[in-house]
């Protein structure tokens, strides 16, 4: 020790942590290389130590190893939903939350571009509600349909005008049901609704000049309905005496067929009315807007019940021929046919005995002055040339009343269709129409366009209505344009075959009800169909069809007037088509 000349001491080392303390103590230990060095700590500080290394072990920064919820690691972007509030519980255990006005207000805005379609009657199918609605609605994007019930659907329109322009209008159809609009509600009635009044359009004729105004009018269909608007905005100079307005009418009113108009000076004059195109009603409910197949109601009457007990008579029901020869001319030969498909026609005909149809039904005949030629063969193939009184004496349909007919078929419709149905050789078709018949009931049905080849017809037309008659026109035209078929209790005289037509008289023995159809499938082109008006003039002038009622049906190919024709792209409007159409009707 040197005084007054020895250094400080120095200061103390700063409190190592454990394992310093630990490696520290391990260097200080005495011992040489060669001897063996106790490295354990003395037990007091041993047990401090590792107390100490136990607690630094674990860093402050890991979390813990409790794995979060799924609602933790969604990601937050696609999560539309939260929770708002804990819910709470009744003495009995119930669940119990509590909805805030703002979550029921902000439901509206969420459904604002639905629309809810109130049909008035058996809802159609999407695909025909959306092919009818879509290339008017869905100019500015497509609509969607989704089917709610049994009568209502909901339509979903991009469009903001379009939805509101639909909404304005109100009253529409689809698939030939009527249906109103409304918005979408979270309190909306979705149960079926009757249709108490329309809009429907109605002329006004013999309009005298003086009344020729929009208030002039106006008065005049005040006395009828409630008046909306007129065809167009302005009235045209020279269209005096005829007007086409839209009206609201009270369906359940008398609709009125003539008002007259009186002014101060006691002057009148009537004015007629007429309703083109009331909407649908349904005979079997006697509700409008529907027909039968849209009915929600079970049928009330059975037709083919009450007619199964009638007798049928023992000789043939059909007539053919062109009728405006003067001379009786008739050949009894009967087209040529292969023994093949004579034990065809005949194992058919086994068939069809021992089924519930009556046997004593027959085939094509043609009446001839000396005898009457029969033919196994379905197809009728008699060709006779016969005098139109001859045949009136044998048609039943020309000793019948036209006020009888309209009468029976006001208490009973008749259900007579046409369709345009391709693939007629398919299963799944001929099913289709099978199932379809045997829930409409019609009395009388024509095929158009089946694109199936003459020695196949028979069979397909045994396949979907077995027992059933049916003619054709495979000799007039390629490919057989028309098929007609109808039930046997029912008789059928063929006056006119053609390519583009088939004429025929139906008679009802057990109603008396008599009546001529024209079955047409047109041509597409303009110069082909002016044949066809030609003959539906020459037709319907003849005296066998000229005093009885004529049902003019089928595909015409033609519109018959401007507002049938719709068309987003520009479009040529075949105006002389439209007014041949309407010269062969307005001839009649």
């Amino acid at each position: 020790m040197n005084s007054g000349h020895d250094p400080p001491d120095p200061p103390p080392p700063p409190s190592p942590n454990p394992i310093v303390v630990t490696l520290a103590y391990i260097q200080s230990s005495p011992g040489s290389p060669h001897q063996d060095v106790d490295l354990s700590p003395p037990s007091s500080s041993r047990n401090l130590t590792a107390l100490k290394l136990q607690i630094s072990s674990i860093p402050a920064g890991i979390p813990s190893t409790a794995a979060p919820s799924y609602a933790e690691r969604f990601k937050a972007s696609l999560r539309n939903l939260r929770k708002i509030f804990s819910p709470s519980f009744l003495e009995d255990g119930t669940l119990v939350v509590q909805a805030p006005e703002s979550v029921l207000l902000s439901t509206a805005d969420l459904w604002k571009d639905h629309l809810v379609a109130h049909f008035h009657g058996a809802i159609p199918p999407s695909k025909k509600i959306f092919d009818d609605l879509n290339p008017v609605w869905g100019k500015f994007g497509k609509i969607t349909i989704r089917v709610t019930s049994e009568t209502s659907c909901l339509i979903v329109i991009p469009s903001i005008q379009t939805r509101e322009w639909v909404l304005q209008v109100g009253y529409w159809q689809a698939a030939h049901c009527a249906f109103s609009v409304s918005p979408w509600s979270p309190d909306g009635n979705l149960a079926p609704q009757d249709l108490e009044s329309a809009p429907t359009w109605m002329f006004l004729r013999n309009v005298p000049t003086q009344l020729y105004s929009f208030d002039s009018i106006s008065v005049i269909a005040s006395g009828i309905s409630e008046p909306l608007h007129t065809e167009k905005s302005r009235l045209d100079p020279y269209h005096f005496g005829n007007t086409k307005i839209k009206v609201e009418i009270d369906l359940h009113g008398v609709l009125l067929a003539e008002v007259e108009v009186r002014d101060s000076a006691g002057f009148s004059v009537r004015v007629k009315v007429e309703y083109p195109s009331l909407p649908p009603k349904c005979c079997n409910c006697g509700r409008f807007g529907h027909y039968l197949n849209r009915c929600l109601m079970p049928p009330q009457k059975n037709r083919q019940a009450g007619k199964s007990k009638i007798p049928l008579s023992e000789e043939g029901e059909i007539i053919e021929g062109t009728l405006p020869t003067p001379e009786v001319t008739v050949s009894g030969t009967t087209k040529p046919t292969t023994s093949r498909r004579k034990s065809r026609s005949r194992s058919r005909g086994k068939r069809k005995d021992l089924t519930a149809h009556d046997p004593r039904t027959g085939d094509v005949i043609a009446s001839t002055p000396d005898k009457v030629a029969s033919s196994i063969d379905p197809t009728p193939v008699v060709e006779p040339s016969l005098d139109p009184e001859i045949v009136i004496a044998a048609n039943p349909a020309s000793q019948t009343d036209p006020e009888h007919n309209a009468k029976v078929l006001e208490e009973e419709p008749w259900q007579i269709m046409h369709w345009n149905i391709r693939e007629f050789n398919l299963r799944d078709r001929q099913r289709s129409v099978r199932s379809w018949i045997l829930s409409q009931q019609p009395v009388v049905c024509v095929f158009l366009e089946t694109h199936v080849r003459e020695e196949n017809a028979a069979n397909i037309i045994q396949a979907v209505v077995p027992g059933w008659r049916f003619v054709n026109n495979y000799q007039e035209a390629e490919g057989g344009r028309n098929w007609v078929v109808w039930e046997p209790n029912v008789s059928v005289l063929v006056y006119k075959k053609s390519a583009q037509s088939i004429t025929c008289g139906v008679f009802d023995r057990a109603s008396g009800v008599a009546f001529t159809v024209l079955f047409v499938y047109a041509y597409n082109t303009e110069v082909q169909r002016r044949e066809l008006w030609s003959e539906v003039i020459e037709t319907c002038n003849m005296h066998v069809v000229y005093n009885q009622p004529t049902l003019v049906m089928g595909d015409f190919n033609q519109i018959l007037t401007v507002e049938e024709h719709y068309s987003v792209s520009p479009f040529t409007l075949p105006v002389h088509g439209i007014v041949e159409f309407q010269e062969c009707f307005n001839a009649q």
